[in-house]
């Protein structure tokens, strides 16, 4: 993960940034990546695909399927409540069983805490976010 920190600490003229990795579910992405600042003020894209279940569950459908059936309304709630309070949005409201609450919420402080501003999409998990004006909470 170190080799990708670096890149978006060094690379000024990224624009678009994917990941695709497993981790335990005790991943911080703050800790992890936010420790730097990065270099790459001009992102417009970043692209995260986090298998928090580190491959334990198997395939990503399984992986689906699961967290479909286990979410609850309160979850659902809280989903929302993280975009709303972090002023982001998703027109894909049907898959919100697809991503952990408070991984959203890790990523979209990342996004702030990075001073991202020119950042257009967030997906997470194959969902996409967009800000709301500044993304900034409010």
């Amino acid at each position: 993960m170190q080799g990708y920190l670096r890149l978006l600490v060094e690379c000024t003229r990224l624009r678009r940034f994917e990941l695709i990795t497993s981790s335990p579910s005790h991943l911080n992405i703050n800790e992890l990546w936010g420790q730097q600042t990065w270099g790459c003020r001009e992102l417009q894209e970043l692209h995260l695909s986090i298998d928090i279940h580190g491959g334990d569950i198997g395939t990503y459908e399984q992986q689906l399927r699961r967290r479909r059936q286990h979410r609850t309304e309160a979850e659902k709630e809280e989903f929302f409540e993280v975009l709303s309070r972090m002023a982001w949005k998703t027109a894909s409201l049907w898959f919100w069983t697809t991503t952990d609450p408070a991984i959203l919420r890790q990523a979209l402080e990342l996004v702030r805490a990075q001073s991202l501003d020119k950042i257009k999409m967030l997906s997470l998990n194959r969902l996409e976010f967009q800000p709301i004006g500044n993304g900034h909470v409010q």
